[in-house]
C-alpha cells in the first residue's frame, strides 16, 4: 500500500479494476512543513495535490488537520465502494504518530 490523501486520486485507480478485488487505501499523519514537502517532492505521494498541500500550510495544526483531511477521504471512499460494489479498506500507517493514527482509526470507525 502507499499513501495517498486525495480520493479521487483512488477512485480513479479503482474503477479500472474489478470490483471483485479488494483494495488497501493507504494513509496517515503528516505532522510538518518538513514532512510535507518530503511527501510532496521526493516521495511522488500521490493524491497530495497542491490544493491539500496549500490546505496543510495553512493550517494552525498541520497534524490535526492530516487527520480531517485522511477521514474525509476515507468517507469519500466508503460512500464510493457503498454505492459502485468495491471492497475497501484502511491502511492507517502511524509515521511515528500513533496518537494521529488512532484518531484517524477512531473516527473511520465510527462512519
Amino acid at each position: 500500500t502507499q499513501l495517498t490523501y486525495d480520493s479521487k486520486t483512488v477512485t480513479d485507480f479503482i474503477e479500472k479494476v474489478d470490483p471483485s478485488v479488494p483494495i488497501l487505501v493507504g494513509s496517515g499523519p503528516i505532522t510538518s512543513l518538513k514532512r510535507l514537502e518530503f511527501f510532496k517532492k521526493q516521495l511522488g505521494i500521490p493524491g497530495l495535490s497542491d490544493g491539500i498541500a496549500r490546505i496543510l500550510r495553512e493550517a494552525k495544526d498541520i497534524g490535526e488537520k492530516s487527520v480531517e483531511i485522511c477521514v474525509e477521504m476515507y468517507q469519500n471512499l466508503r460512500d464510493f465502494a457503498k454505492s459502485n460494489g468495491y471492497t475497501i479498506g484502511a491502511h492507517v500507517m502511524s509515521i511515528k504518530y500513533p496518537s494521529l493514527a488512532a484518531k484517524i482509526i477512531e473516527e473511520i470507525a465510527k462512519l
